[in-house]
């Protein structure tokens, strides 16, 4: 299992950092996709800010120098951050807590903390509106922020255990994973209404991150396959990391596109 989650972690830094993901280093770029991640660049691509889901808090981490410049707190079991919009603010799940942090990004002071519904996991901000989601994996629902005035305007209910999210970079859709289904969601943004929930197979689970491609046309889905009713039960045998592959404009999984890791 520990080979399993090495792989799942590898592929989703390999295609966050691959420009799949919230790196927008430069402030004149077109809008990217952006994505609930456990890592998050600021615009300019010095600073990386991690949550630290053990010690409950978060990190300031000096890209060029490797150093660590500032841990703060944050709520209970940190999971997810995400940097809104105009790159002022951090949004935080705290899993445990039932709340959302909002840091003001420059010294990460306490500007609000929100009560969600049960286990906020994935927290994703709209690269092209002043808009947050989060997914309550125990409560099957997604919270809409207004992060100008810090609260919740909408709730959406969606297929149960949410947590990864992505959003494209015209802010019209939200990608939704499905932690022990690996299906995936997708939902219009202005009208606040589920299209579809694309599923990956019988066999999938462990759906947790998701990341869209910069040209909006796929997205990428890392999670497993796990073969519980063979009767060998081996580890090799049963339990397969791959990253399923998402045609959003056809809302349909790419079978034969599907990366085995």
């Amino acid at each position: 299992m520990v080979r399993v989650v090495l792989l799942l972690v590898a592929a989703i830094c390999t295609l966050t950092f691959a420009g799949l993901g919230q790196s927008p280093p430069d402030r004149k770029a077109e809008p990217r996709p952006t994505n609930s991640s456990a890592i998050v660049l600021d615009r300019a691509g010095q600073r990386a800010y991690v949550v630290n889901p053990d010690s409950d808090s978060i990190s300031i981490l000096d890209v060029a120098t490797h150093k660590k410049l500032k841990e703060v707190a944050a709520g209970r079991d940190p999971r997810t951050l995400a940097i809104d919009a105009r790159g002022e603010k951090l949004l935080v799940a705290n899993l445990r807590d039932d709340t959302v942090s909002i840091l003001a990004l420059g010294d990460l002071s306490a500007l609000a903390t929100l009560r969600v519904p049960h286990e906020p996991y994935g927290v994703a901000c709209s690269p092209a509106a002043d808009l947050a989601f989060v997914a309550s994996s125990g409560a099957c629902v997604i919270s809409f922020i207004d992060t100008t005035t810090l609260k919740i305007v909408t709730r959406l209910e969606v297929p149960p255990y949410p947590r990864g999210l992505a959003v494209s970079a015209d802010g019209r859709r939200l990608v939704v994973t499905h932690f022990l289904t690996g299906q995936v969601s997708v939902v219009d943004i202005a009208q606040r209404k589920l299209l579809t929930t694309i599923a990956t197979g019988a066999d999938s689970n462990m759906a947790q991150h998701i990341v869209i491609h910069p040209d909006g046309a796929r997205a990428y889905l890392p999670h497993i396959r796990s073969h519980v009713t063979t009767p060998t039960m081996l580890f090799d045998t049963t339990v397969f990391p791959v990253v399923s592959v998402i045609d959003l404009a056809g809302q349909q999984h790419l079978r034969k596109e599907r990366i085995g890791l």
